[in-house]
């Protein structure tokens, strides 16, 4: 799925001289152009399965 953000602050902050696009799809069949990305943000898809409160216990000394 690609999904332009050009109303978002990101977009916003480009001035409109760049595409900015969200694809939401597996990284391992991803295909991309070489030197076509400025940035990756990635959220692993735990869901509900991880609770994070716990892993902060691993913290603390």
């Amino acid at each position: 799925m690609r999904v332009p953000i050009a109303g978002e602050w990101i977009g916003e902050g480009l001035n409109g001289s760049r595409r900015v696009d969200i694809h939401c799809a597996d990284a391992a069949e991803t295909e991309l152009e070489p030197n076509s990305l400025n940035a990756v943000f990635t959220d692993p898809p735990y869901f509900g399965n991880v609770q994070y409160g716990e892993l902060m216990d691993f913290c603390y000394v």
